[in-house]
């Protein structure tokens, strides 16, 4: 179980991360998030399928942003780290650094349990209150 102070201190570093990234963008706060969220949005669909239930369930879990946004921060290092060697690579570069279909990983069992148990209790929902 991670301590309150690791939890923040991860908080912390996933901001400096991310000022560092918008001050590189020119980025705002709103464009930020609403690019983080865009391409986790794509990269349901593109594992999924647009009809697919589970895709359906997992934009709804916190787990998964979490899981998203994990990830994120790991590629936003990266990104920033090649700036450091390169500090003429462009927003294209970080846009391609995010591209959901050129991303390496797959969601856990963990996000696939907690989605599947959200559906099964929507669908008993949906049955019982006719």
């Amino acid at each position: 179980m991670k301590t309150a102070t690791h939890i923040k201190t991860i908080q912390l570093e996933n901001k400096t991360v991310k000022e560092r990234i918008q001050c590189i963008l020119g980025w705002t706060d709103l464009q930020y998030a609403e690019y983080q969220e865009e391409m986790g949005y794509r990269y349901l669909v593109n594992e999924f399928g647009t009809d697919c239930i589970m895709a359906q369930q997992l934009v709804y879990q916190k787990v998964f942003w979490s899981w998203w946004i994990n990830h994120w921060m790991k590629r936003d290092i990266a990104f920033l780290e090649a700036y450091k060697k390169n500090p003429s690579i462009t927003e294209v570069v970080y846009r391609l650094r995010h591209n959901p279909k050129g991303v390496e990983f797959d969601i856990n069992s963990d996000l696939y349990q907690k989605s599947f148990a959200a559906m099964i209790g929507q669908l008993i929902k949906e049955v019982t209150n006719g």
